[in-house]
């Protein structure tokens, strides 16, 4: 027979901590802001509107205007409607440029 002072007990705690930390979605910067903080920055006016097509899709509108210029374009997303837009703007521009040259 053992006896009670041939045992011994020990007791272990581990405590194990995960996390992660997240942005919250309000405090992220998305793509399309940074397009239209960009052409808002170069004097273009800006608006955007989603609407439904008649399929029932959901598409959205992208406007932007300076000094009689304006450009308005659709898509399925928000960000390929900006990128579109930017492109557009950015072809004004180079055309603008190479018009006036020399």
């Amino acid at each position: 027979m053992l006896s009670d002072t041939s045992f011994r007990f020990c007791s272990y705690h581990f405590v194990v901590a995960v996390w992660t930390t997240k942005t919250p979605e309000s405090q992220r910067v998305k793509d399309w802001e940074i397009i239209a903080d960009n052409l808002h920055d170069a004097g273009w006016s800006l608006g955007w509107v989603s609407a439904l097509n008649r399929e029932g899709r959901t598409i959205w509108i992208v406007d932007a205007h300076r000094y009689g210029k304006r450009f308005v374009v659709d898509a399925d997303e928000m960000l390929g409607a900006f990128v579109e837009l930017q492109r557009a703007v950015c072809i004004h521009l180079l055309t603008e440029q190479v018009a006036t040259r020399p």
